[in-house]
């Protein structure tokens, strides 16, 4: 079988890339870093005939043009580049973020205008809760310089959001078992974990597993004494929405894995 990874670089792209070998597909990996290497990519879409196509490539905080075309527009292009969707599979990775209405940062807005794009199509998209690994580091990187004076002691938000954790190794393991499978339709999967934590348990367990001491900064208060107008500005910013309660799990049409 061969398939072709965007993304495999990434949190998530790195383990589904190892998953892929051991299990021996032919797998092509592409770097999508500027708009020559983007060329390519859509060009050997239209030329090559992959059995499956994996589009896990995303810019958690989006800045640049490229960031945001990644993000936006390439799902589409994607898309358009097949020749034929019935012999090519195209799973496309989005964000259970676009399932909260709460949500106004670009990375959300970006992933929701991504699947705009792709409705009517045969297209799998799945949508993760956040992804962590073993040692309870997360997808969007937020814990890796918090370690104040290099003395490691670490402050953190308490509690934070509440989330529904997916496992890196769980997640990559059910994305690839879904490449053999039939489908019909348009199957979109909301994938979440089966166990609810706050920012703040994912951040302590973090810590333990690296001898840092977590110190507690709680904002708790910030839910009852902000008016909504803030608030909303703060849904706006995926660091500072951590700052408030808000609830990410999906209570319906969602997978717990």
């Amino acid at each position: 079988m061969k398939i072709a990874l965007t993304g495999s670089t990434g949190f998530l792209g790195k383990e589904l890339l190892k998953i892929l070998n051991d299990k021996k597909f032919n797998v092509k990996c592409y770097s999508l870093r500027n708009k020559e290497k983007i060329k390519l990519f859509l060009n050997d879409v239209s030329k090559v005939k992959y059995n499956v196509i994996i589009n896990s490539a995303a810019s958690i905080n989006p800045i640049t043009k490229n960031d945001f075309y990644i993000n936006k527009y390439l799902p589409k292009n994607i898309l358009s580049s097949i020749k034929d969707l019935n012999s090519t599979k195209f799973i496309h990775i989005s964000s259970i973020n676009v399932k909260n209405p709460l949500l106004n940062d670009a990375y959300t807005l970006s992933k929701k205008f991504a699947e705009s794009s792709l409705k009517k199509n045969n297209v799998i998209i799945i949508r993760p809760s956040l992804i962590i690994d073993e040692t309870y580091n997360i997808s969007n990187q937020l814990f890796e310089n918090l370690n104040l004076f290099g003395m490691g002691i670490c402050p953190m938000i308490y509690p934070g959001n509440l989330y529904s954790p997916v496992q890196l190794n769980i997640l990559s393991k059910y994305i690839v078992d879904i490449i053999s499978k039939d489908f019909i339709g348009e199957p979109t999967y909301n994938i979440q974990g089966k166990e609810s934590l706050f920012l703040w348990e994912i951040f302590d367990n973090f810590c333990k597993k690296r001898n840092r001491k977590a110190i507690k900064i709680n904002t708790k208060f910030l839910n009852f004494i902000l008016p909504k107008l803030i608030k909303k500005f703060f849904y706006k910013n995926n660091k500072l929405q951590n700052f408030l309660y808000i609830d990410r799990k999906i209570y319906k049409k969602v997978i717990e894995i």
